[in-house]
């Protein structure tokens, strides 16, 4: 029996297209309801002369943020970094992301390397935040340049990219 690959086709799109809210910068997101089947999915234009600061803080339960340059729906298994409040035993987690000090990336369809001009002062990056616990609340703040508390680490030094 043959199975149409059609079929197949638009359920690879529906779970591949999912869509992504503009975020402002320098703003706080505060979420007092999230599950475990919850996510939310944000992008944020980044002055790549100035970086960003996400910080996750959880009130109760727990979530995850993943985060890319380079797929628009990161997860656990395609992300350039990852934020877990409760990772360090803190509250809340951040880190500064400094995109001029990001590898260049290989356009998987051509085999190029693909780098920001240097004309361009800005970059996209994506953010998906899950919810790990049945029931949690957290709050996203980002802010321009470098702003990290706690402990934080340049994304260029533990950064993957996977296409």
């Amino acid at each position: 029996m043959t199975i149409p690959m059609h079929r197949y086709e638009s359920n690879i799109e529906l779970k591949t297209s999912i869509a992504t809210a503009a975020a402002d910068l320098n703003s706080t997101i505060n979420v007092d309801e999230f599950n475990n089947e919850s996510n939310a999915r944000y992008h944020y234009q980044i002055d790549t002369n100035e970086g960003i600061t996400i910080r996750l803080c959880h009130k109760s339960g727990r979530v995850i943020l993943y985060a890319s340059f380079v797929v628009p729906n990161p997860n656990a298994a395609l992300n350039n970094f990852i934020l877990d409040a409760i990772f360090h035993n803190q509250n809340c987690s951040d880190v500064y992301v400094d995109p001029n000090k990001l590898p260049s990336v290989t356009s998987p369809s051509s085999g190029r390397k693909k780098r920001q001009s240097s004309s361009s002062t800005e970059t996209i990056l994506f953010v998906s935040i899950e919810g790990v616990a049945e029931s949690s609340a957290f709050t996203l703040e980002t802010t321009t340049g470098n702003t990290a508390e706690s402990k934080s680490f340049n994304v260029s030094d533990t950064i993957i990219i996977l296409l």
